[in-house]
């Protein structure tokens, strides 16, 4: 306590005040008041009450000890003493340094407390509690941390701390909150659960709280942390998983140690079951042992080699080598070998997965036999084999290319195998080519022609098949057999056919010629003879009937020589086909016209129904051809049908067909003789004495022949005989 006049001097002080600064008393009687404040701030507020005569109520300052130390005051005043020339103030000082450095440090808590709760990744909270309804709990405080991960604003919770359970996983609310105050009281609580966030994404938590309590012990507040472990989750699902599948493989794992790389090697620390069914060892045969007790004599010096070197930089490799079982027996594998790091990236171990290939190499082995045996079958067979690409290019031909054609293998690398083909056998080629790649089934081509080096062609069947590498399409095998010398040798045997043939054809012809020339000439000779005799216009009639015989034997003899010269001209290949536009009504009407003119007698005796059906359009036909077809066909008719017969003769024109039916009711023709009709001079059994050559059959289906036609015959013996031509609208 200390006293000041009016002007602010110090005349009266106590011994606490003096005691609390350090000063002595003469220290302090007759020292202005401003020496003893700290801040302006006070000695202004100070000498503002006392020049206003006014008393001051628990001012905070700051007073200057003598050792130029502070000490936090707590300042009132009051005018004990006043006149016109005397004032004095009494100032009453209370040492509060202590609570003062206690709420700076509190401050200082306070602060670095919400600093922390503010940048922690984690949600910090805090509760009241109330034991019977503890859905009257307060949220106190929860850290910023709650927005990023709960994605919901914190302020609802202070309003309504129930949306907290809310957004707890509905599978997962029950289990959270059925015994939540109960495990508080007990010393807290530490839960996993899943919350959904607004935009329904779900996320795990893990939830710890635990009790504070007061002096007393009385539980005040619940305080946790609640953090986002949904990484950590999925981590330890994968770890699962990874275990699970390393557990369960059906390869071989060993992990080792990541060091040393030299003697004796990294040692194992795990086996799964499958290295114990692989190798015969159990794990605990083989933990703290290296690999190297899977190494024999043929394991590959080179390939541990390649292995050591890839472990001392720290790289997976992949390699194929031989191991032994416990019992000694040998196995192929597929090693792959990874190195394995911790979370700061330092290496920790080696996982090795061991593939167990043995079936496989056997059967490359078999596989690169058979390809050894198959190349020597290829590179000696007598046909050309072809190997081309998905574009068709040879990518291999067998070395019979070049005693076959003369060329070298390598010529035809690279290139289309249509190259050295006749210009009209490339498209066979390459539309087999083209079937062939979509399906399965070789495409056989019967013919091509492939020029030699001797600028010669040779004759090949080929047969192309589509190749395929699991599913996908990857080229063509062909397959070239050179048949020219067989072509020749066919030729020769047809030549020598063709001699054959021409020579019965010539004693049928002879035959026939001997008997069909000596009667009609027979009858020209009597003819004659009987025609000098007539003398008198009574015998006229006779020497009419006389001159048809005559005439109806050259028309006969006419016809034979026509036909004989056509199936001559046939053999020889020298038959014209000169197709042009007919109009079949007029064409047909004429055929028959001829014959009535040509065969009186007999057509006096007989009846041809014509009929054309379809549209009365123009063919392309060739007419001579047609013609010497259809009269043949109507003159048989005539010929073997009784006195009084009826001779159907139809046409049809159809889309792409023209259809012309003969139909008679004469003699038949018998069955056993039917399947010779077409050959040159050939006669039914049952034509008796009736005129013929057995030519116009013939003639009948070689010109049908030349048109693209089929000619077809139906007969029954004593019922009748129908022909049926069909010739392709366009030839």
């Amino acid at each position: 306590m200390y006293s000041i006049n009016r002007e602010g001097y110090i005349v009266w002080t106590n011994d606490k005040q003096r005691e609390m600064l350090g000063y002595q008393k003469e220290d302090c009687i007759g020292q202005h008041v401003s020496e003893l404040y700290v801040d302006l701030a006070s000695n202004r507020k100070v000498i503002e009450h006392l020049d206003k005569q006014e008393n001051l109520r628990n001012y905070d300052a700051q007073m200057k000890c003598k050792d130029n130390s502070n000490k936090d005051v707590l300042i009132s005043s009051s005018t004990c003493s006043q006149s016109s020339e005397f004032a004095q103030n009494r100032y009453f000082t209370y040492d509060i340094t202590a609570r003062k450095c206690m709420e700076r440090a509190l401050r200082k808590s306070e602060n670095i407390f919400r600093l922390l709760t503010e940048n922690l990744r984690e949600v910090f909270w805090m509760t009241s509690i109330n034991l019977t309804d503890p859905s009257q709990q307060q949220i106190l405080y929860i850290s910023p941390a709650y927005e990023d991960i709960w994605e919901r604003d914190r302020q609802s919770l202070y309003h309504d701390p129930m949306r907290w359970i809310e957004a707890i996983h509905p599978e997962d609310r029950e289990r959270v909150t059925e015994h939540f105050m109960d495990q508080v009281i007990q010393g807290g609580f530490d839960h996993q659960y899943r919350i959904i966030r607004p935009d329904g994404s779900i996320r795990w938590i893990r939830d710890r709280g635990f009790p504070l309590s007061d002096y007393s012990g009385e539980t005040i507040t619940i305080t946790g942390f609640a953090e986002d472990i949904t990484q950590r989750k999925a981590t330890e699902d994968r770890l699962r998983l990874l275990e699970s599948v390393v557990v369960n493989a059906n390869d071989a794992v060993i992990v080792t140690e990541a060091e040393p790389f030299g003697e004796p090697g990294p040692r194992i620390v795990y086996v799964n079951e499958a290295f114990t069914q692989l190798t015969g060892y159990q794990s605990e045969e083989v933990i703290g042992q290296t690999p190297r007790i899977l190494q024999g004599p043929k394991t590959d010096r080179k390939i541990l080699d390649k292995i050591r070197a890839a472990l001392e930089t720290w790289q997976p490799i992949r390699v194929e080598l031989v191991n032994y079982c416990k019992d000694g027996s040998e196995f192929w594998v597929e090693l792959m070998i990874t190195p394995i790091t911790n979370e700061s990236g330092w290496f920790t171990h080696w996982i090795s997965v061991q593939r167990d290939i043995t079936e496989r190499k056997q059967t490359e082995m078999i596989l690169q036999q058979n390809e050894q045996r198959f190349r020597a079958l290829i590179e000696h067979a007598s046909d050309i084999i072809i190997l081309l690409d998905t574009d068709g290019m040879i990518s291999y031909i067998s070395p019979s290319i070049e005693s076959t054609l003369g060329y070298f293998s390598q010529d035809f690398i690279g290139k289309p195998m249509v190259t050295w083909l006749h210009p009209n056998d490339q498209n066979k080629i390459t539309k087999a080519l083209s079937k062939s790649s979509q399906r399965q089934k070789a495409e056989n081509i019967p013919e091509i022609r492939w020029r030699s080096i001797k600028e010669e062609w040779r004759f090949f069947e080929v047969i192309i098949k589509k190749l395929s590498e699991g599913t996908a399409f990857s080229g063509f095998v062909v397959t070239a057999h050179d048949m020219t010398e067989r072509k020749k040798i066919v030729k020769m045997q047809q030549d020598l056919e063709r001699e054959k043939e021409l020579s019965e054809l010539k004693l049928r012809f002879f035959s026939m010629a001997s008997h069909e020339f000596r009667t009609p000439l027979s009858v020209i000779l009597i003819a004659a003879q009987t025609i000098e005799n007539y003398g008198s216009i009574e015998q006229a009639e006779k020497l009419i009937r006389n001159t048809q015989r005559i005439q109806s034997s050259v028309y006969h003899l006419r016809s034979m020589l026509t036909n004989v010269l056509s199936i001559a001209r046939t053999e020889a290949e020298k038959v014209e086909f000169s197709p042009q536009h007919l109009n079949l009504y007029k064409f047909c009407s004429q055929i028959m016209k001829v014959l009535y003119e040509e065969q009186k007698e007999k057509m006096s005796e007989s009846q041809i129904k014509f009929a054309l059906d379809g549209t009365n359009r123009e063919v392309f036909c060739d007419p001579k051809l047609l013609h010497s077809m259809l009269t043949n066909l109507l003159s048989n008719a005539v010929k073997y049908s009784p006195k009084g017969g009826v001779i159907d003769f139809s046409v049809t024109i159809q889309s792409e067909w023209i259809e012309f039916v003969v139909k008679d009711q004469g003699i038949g023709i018998p069955l056993e003789n039917q399947s010779h009709l077409f050959e040159p001079f050939y006669r039914g059994e049952n034509v008796g004495k009736v005129q013929g050559s057995g030519l116009g059959l013939a003639i009948v289906k070689r010109y049908s022949d030349l048109h693209g036609g089929q000619v077809a015959c139906e007969s029954v013996e004593g019922i009748g005989t129908t022909f049926t031509i069909h010739l392709p609208v366009s030839s």
